[in-house]
């Protein structure tokens, strides 16, 4: 690990990609420093992302950070990364239908601090560093 703990970390730093399976349990949540608009990621304009997309460019002076997170799935649909971040569609949420979620839905853009309390509020696991997410599988 790079040193960056959860103390260090820009809590105002926006959710920019998902990386998972569809039938998946646990994501890889990446969030960006940069103005959301300007981030970009190989092929985030193809759909379906989970297929095509590749994870976000780490570009300096920004940080590009990782997180994981258990219980939320991705949507039914097949949504670019362009079409969640721009909030045509959810990245992740609580059912398999934007029906079943009712109001449990997180978009592109939400900030690392209101991911995780809406995490919590929805019963969803956020682990720290990515690592533990791994053993906790």
């Amino acid at each position: 690990m790079d040193g960056t703990t959860l103390a260090t970390l820009d809590m105002d730093a926006l959710l920019c990609y998902v990386e998972g399976e569809p039938t998946g349990y646990t994501y890889l949540c990446y969030f960006t420093t940069k103005p959301l608009a300007e981030q970009m990621g190989d092929d985030w304009n193809d759909a379906p992302h989970w297929w095509n997309a590749g994870r976000p460019y780490a570009d300096e002076p920004h940080t590009i950070y990782a997180l994981a997170v258990a219980g939320a799935r991705f949507p039914d649909g097949y949504w670019s990364v362009d079409d969640c971040n721009e909030g045509r569609a959810p990245w992740l949420v609580d059912g398999h239908s934007w029906d079943d979620a009712t109001e449990r839905r997180i978009y592109g853009g939400i900030t690392l601090r209101d991911f995780v309390t809406k995490c919590q509020e929805y019963g969803w696991t956020v682990y720290w560093p990515v690592a533990a997410a791994e053993e906790a599988a």
